[in-house]
């Protein structure tokens, strides 16, 4: 169960057996075993030397404070006082013993409880597996009683490999005020009306495994070798994958040579479709990130692939039939068939997720937090054991280190091309993390990327389906008892500014004056500390006033405490989230209103910055720019070798083939 022993004893609620019994076979009475039916409170920090244990007296209110967990309420240290006194301790030995003794005992009550709605669920045993996604595989199989085909084929793995792409995540516009009659007198009604809404996708993945999803029987229809230099062949396939039908029964993967015509951009660029994992070179910087790069980091710039949303061109591109028929009726023109994989598809994981998402509400109704979110994991989890990448396993060897013969062992460890890194663990030990010498690929990588890309297919079809069309062009939005339902995260209560440093790094403010604040890597409890007063001039004196000055760079920082588990386990270490180094980021490309990479906005924009335009007048005049009519005019045809000239073939009069060939076009 992926989360704190706290929220764990709480889901629990007062079914804790082995904890009560435990403390009742020690003769202690039901007001002893009421209170320690939580998570016991500890002075973790104030602990610093084994003679505290002899300490007589708990410790004060404000020695409770954490650098890893923060401050305790004031009822959590009554209760701590309560166990203190009522357990009688002597000393604060004493009072440790207790704390560690029950966090043993609700963590087995935990397990004893998490096995037994495992056995009643699926007669599956927790107690043999490593994780829960083999749990959950296992539970999905036995359920289903489908026979799920692997690749035989290398080619066909590495193809689909090229289409495994994650979800995405960015911040487009990095700061808007709202404007409406909810906000009270912060409302100006001699300026526009203008709304900001936060919405979240319920379920995204589970309504992506609820879709028609491969099973099996994978074939090559058509290959690069063959589709090169045969337009009329790419043109074919391009046709049959763009009828075939979301429930066909069987369904196709493409490779395909792309682009988007300019006269798409702006109307793409909030949310670029057939996002890329590419990773974006100094060239593509614009002036504004270069100049952030010489300045924050001296001119380091470290080349790493990221998933892009971008308007360029995509090259031996793997996509989804379904993906594509969205994104070509979008205006993106496939310029190249390069190759086309399919196989046979049905809804087959549909009942699996529909049980769980039904137990799952059962539970919420009946108030058993635990039972719901077992139920909730199990679908998410059964999805992660389609993506796992046997690529990365590794062989982890533990060594020791204590003579010279050690280090010698460890050195050759050092020189194998398998090497990845080491860690020393202790004074004696060390373990050298080995790759692995060869691989398995005997997962169903097929599947997990398909319910990915239906996942961000949903999104697509909800934001240019609904969102644009009944909206037009907004700046932002953001994104479990139902399967692919949007609820707002902030019902009754309006969100009046949003600020955005970056992806999943965010502030809000609410009409009630009460605020929300988001940064990934920094702990609950590092963000609920952060004031107001920091996290916005950490976005406004960078972005806005002064986005390169040095001068107040470690000003504001929100520190953030961690435990570090790669180079130095159980080691506690300052982690500084520096906003002024979160200002760049290589997805997008100026400070305030962004642009995807290649749009056309962003070239006129670099021209002028080559002719010695200054970058705020440049962007002024780049964001006005009209596109010429040449470009307006841009030819929309697919698969042609021309794009500009006379002759270009039009998709529309190309040669459909009889469905008695192709027999699920029906």
């Amino acid at each position: 169960m992926n989360t704190s022993l706290v929220k764990l004893a709480e889901n629990l609620g007062t079914n804790k057996p082995i904890t009560k019994k435990h403390f009742k076979d020690l003769r202690y009475t039901d007001k002893h075993v009421n209170l320690i039916t939580h998570k016991g409170v500890y002075p973790y920090d104030y602990i610093d030397s084994h003679v505290r244990f002899l300490e007589t007296e708990l410790p004060p209110f404000h020695e409770f404070h954490s650098t890893l967990k923060g401050k305790i309420t004031q009822e959590d240290y009554e209760r701590a006082q309560k166990v203190w006194n009522e357990f009688g301790c002597k000393n604060l030995g004493e009072y440790h013993d207790i704390y560690l003794k029950l966090d043993v005992l609700l963590l087995t009550d935990i397990w004893t409880e998490f096995r037994k709605v495992s056995m009643e669920s699926d007669r599956l045993d927790p107690s043999h597996y490593t994780s829960l996604p083999a749990l959950s595989w296992d539970s999905m199989l036995k359920m289903i009683g489908v026979k799920i085909e692997l690749f035989t084929d290398m080619d066909m793995h590495d193809f689909i490999e090229k289409a495994k792409c994650g979800g995405l995540s960015m911040a487009v516009h990095r700061y808007f005020q709202a404007n409406n009659p909810k906000m009270g007198e912060a409302f100006n009604p001699s300026k526009p009306t203008s709304w900001i809404s936060y919405v979240d996708a319920t379920n995204l993945y589970g309504w992506g495994m609820s879709e028609y999803l491969p099973i099996g029987d994978y074939k090559w229809e058509v290959n690069r070798k063959y589709l090169k230099g045969r337009p009329d062949a790419q043109k074919k396939w391009l046709d049959i994958a763009l009828r075939t039908k979301a429930d066909s029964r069987r369904g196709l993967y493409l490779g395909v040579n792309s682009h988007f015509p300019y006269k798409t951009h702006d109307y793409l660029s909030n949310l670029p479709l057939a996002v890329e994992n590419i990773a974006v070179g100094k060239d593509w910087l614009s002036p504004y990130n270069a100049e952030l790069v010489e300045d924050i980091d001296e001119g380091r710039f470290a080349k790493t692939e990221k998933l892009i949303p971008h308007l360029g061109k995509r090259n031996y591109y793997v996509i989804h039939y379904r993906e594509l028929q969205y994104y070509v009726k979008l205006g993106m023109i496939v310029d190249e068939v390069t190759g086309v994989l399919s196989f046979e598809q049905s809804n087959w994981l549909a009942p699996y997720i529909a049980l769980n998402t039904e137990k799952c509400n059962e539970a919420k109704k009946a108030g058993n937090t635990f039972l719901s979110d077992f139920y909730k994991l199990k679908n998410n989890a059964c999805y992660e054991k389609t993506m796992e990448n046997v690529r990365k396993y590794q062989d982890v060897k533990l060594m020791r280190n204590i003579n010279e013969r050690d280090e010698r062992a460890f050195l050759n460890k050092i020189c194998s091309p398998r090497f990845k890194y080491g860690r020393q663990l202790g004074n004696t030990l060390i373990e050298a993390h080995m790759g692995k010498a060869s691989v398995t690929l005997n997962k169903p990588i097929i599947i997990g990327a398909s319910v990915l890309g239906l996942s961000k297919l949903y999104m697509y079809e909800f934001w240019y389906g609904y969102v644009k069309e009944k909206y037009d062009n907004l700046f932002n939005l953001n994104g479990d008892t139902t399967i692919g339902k949007f609820k707002d995260e902030t019902p009754g209560n309006v969100i009046t500014e949003s600020y955005h440093i970056r992806a999943k790094s965010y502030h809000y403010v609410l009409a009630d004056k009460s605020t929300q604040s988001k940064h990934k890597g920094v702990s609950k409890k590092g963000m609920s500390e952060m004031a107001t007063n920091s996290y916005m001039p950490a976005l406004e004196g960078s972005l806005l006033d002064d986005p390169i000055n040095r001068s107040s760079m470690t000003e504001q920082e929100a520190r953030d405490l961690a435990m570090r588990t790669k180079a130095d386990p159980m080691t506690l270490v300052y982690r500084d989230c520096l906003f002024r180094k979160e200002v760049f980021h290589a997805k997008n490309v100026n400070g305030i209103t962004t642009l995807p990479y290649n749009h056309w906005h962003n070239m006129i924009y670099k021209n002028m910055i080559k002719d010695g335009i200054s970058h705020k007048e440049a962007e002024k005049r780049a964001i006005r720019a009209k596109l010429p009519a040449k470009y307006q005019n841009e030819c929309t045809f697919h698969i042609v070798s021309d794009p500009l000239g006379p002759g270009s073939l039009d998709l529309n009069a190309t040669e459909i083939i009889e469905a008695k060939e192709l027999p699920w076009l029906d």
